[in-house]
């Protein structure tokens, strides 16, 4: 158990970076007809996660297309630590030679971290934008959804360089160097 929550903390490192901002209150928004998702991107960047007051760094590589994803992290030598992959069967993640399975990436990391990270939202987040059809509230520096706060820099960019996620106890930042 600890080890899978060591190659997930990675693949959150990936997804995160942290900063300090001020907030305006938050004001409701509705998402529908907004960013239209890409069918397919691809980036690299760097990766930290913090847990608990516990970081963790790395680096990944993401390949979206259509409907999958593959996430993998990769040690700062490049060497691959753990593989994300999702599509209609569900996702799995590989760590060396263990592969666990789910419906779902928030219920794998439910599982495996014990919280869930909503990978279908995230392939918006990582172009600093709300998911559609679900409610989020506008902050100074981005917006709030499904109880994660998500800052992008530079901010409304359909290619932010600097993506940071945030819940209670948990930060995720992206620093991304490579967008396709």
């Amino acid at each position: 158990m600890m080890r899978s929550r060591q190659g997930w903390a990675a693949i959150m490192m990936a997804l995160s970076v942290t900063a300090c901002s001020q907030l305006q209150p938050p004001t409701p928004h509705n998402t529908t007809g907004q960013f239209v998702l890409p069918k397919q991107f691809s980036l690299a960047g760097r990766i930290g996660v913090k847990l608990e007051n516990k970081g963790h760094y790395g680096n990944f590589d993401w390949q979206h297309d259509s409907g999958s994803d593959q996430l993998d992290i990769l040690s700062p030598l490049g060497q691959t630590v753990a593989r994300l992959s999702a599509d209609q069967n569900g996702v799995r993640l590989q760590q060396g030679e263990r592969i666990y399975e789910a419906a779902s990436a928030e219920e794998l990391t439910q599982k495996t971290l014990g919280w869930g990270l909503p990978l279908d939202n995230l392939r918006f987040w990582i172009h600093g934008q709300p998911a559609p059809h679900t409610a989020y509230q506008a902050t100074a520096s981005g917006f709030r959804q499904q109880g994660w706060l998500i800052e992008s820099e530079p901010q409304g960019s359909v290619h932010p360089q600097r993506i940071i996620l945030q819940r209670p106890q948990l930060d995720i930042r992206f620093a991304i160097h490579r967008w396709n």
